[in-house]
């Protein structure tokens, strides 16, 4: 759509007609809207998205606990299964930035040195 529309004229970003989706917002929206769906497959395991954002701010309150918040780094370590996806959401609801390596180069791995680590409980 062109900026002379008829549907942009007068439209300004307003909470009515405009609000920005992170990750973080999705999720909050899924587990009200679709609360019963399922949000994650692990094998013969089913999560709906009620309880996945459950354990997501769960796992964010553990990480406020630890003192963790904006600003901070978390470096995950962990293989994919789904406490990675809950650190995945955990971590930027908290304002922190998630950093993950599989096998960290050395670079990488001094940067991973400098963040907080946090090792997800496997459920």
């Amino acid at each position: 759509m062109d900026a002379s529309s008829i549907f942009e004229e007068g439209l300004g970003k307003e909470p009515a007609n405009y609000t920005p989706l992170s990750p973080v917002t999705f999720l909050r929206r899924a587990a009200w809207v679709y609360p019963d769906k399922t949000a994650i497959v692990h094998g013969s395991r089913r999560i709906s998205y009620r309880d996945f954002y459950a354990r997501v701010r769960r796992f964010a309150a553990q990480l406020r606990a630890r003192g963790i918040g904006a600003g901070d780094t978390v470096s995950i370590l962990a293989p994919n299964v789904p406490c990675l996806l809950e650190a995945h959401y955990a971590v930027p609801m908290v304002g922190a930035m998630a950093m993950r390596a599989v096998r960290p180069s050395p670079a990488r791995a001094a940067r991973m040195s400098a963040s907080m680590a946090v090792s997800p409980p496997h459920r």
